[in-house]
C-alpha cells in the first residue's frame, strides 16, 4: 500500500503547485488525488479522501456522479458546469467544474480531473 501511495504521489506531483483545485477520480469514482487547493476548497484532507468515492462526500451527489459517469463514457471531451456541493455540517461550496477524461497507459487506472 505504501508503495502504491508513493507512485500516486509521483504521478500527480505537478498538481501540487497549482492554485486551482484539482481532484483526480478513477473510473470507479474513487478519489485518486486531491491537490492542496482542493483540500482547502472542500475542507478535507487528501489522506482522508483518497480511496473513497469522491461524489459520496457530498450531500447531493447525483449531479456530480452523473457528470463523472458521462465523462468516463466519453460523452464529452471536456465539460464545464457549475455545481453547488455541500458536505454534511459544512457550508455549501459553489464551484465551476471542468471535467475531462484522461486516458492512461495500459494497466493504469483511468481518471477524471
Amino acid at each position: 500500500m505504501a508503495a502504491s501511495l508513493m507512485q500516486s504521489d509521483a504521478r500527480f506531483a505537478g498538481l501540487e503547485m497549482l492554485a486551482t483545485a484539482v481532484v483526480v477520480v478513477g473510473s470507479d469514482g474513487v478519489t485518486l488525488h486531491l491537490n492542496p487547493a482542493a483540500e482547502l476548497l472542500f475542507d478535507i484532507s487528501a489522506r482522508m479522501t483518497v480511496g473513497h468515492v469522491f461524489a459520496r462526500l457530498f450531500s447531493q451527489s447525483a449531479e456530480l456522479e452523473r457528470l463523472l459517469s458521462e465523462g468516463f463514457s466519453h460523452a464529452f471531451e471536456q465539460k464545464r458546469t457549475e455545481l453547488v456541493l455541500e458536505r454534511p455540517g459544512r457550508e455549501p461550496v459553489s464551484v465551476l467544474i471542468t471535467a475531462c477524461a484522461v486516458d492512461q497507459p495500459a494497466g493504469a487506472p483511468a481518471g477524471i480531473s
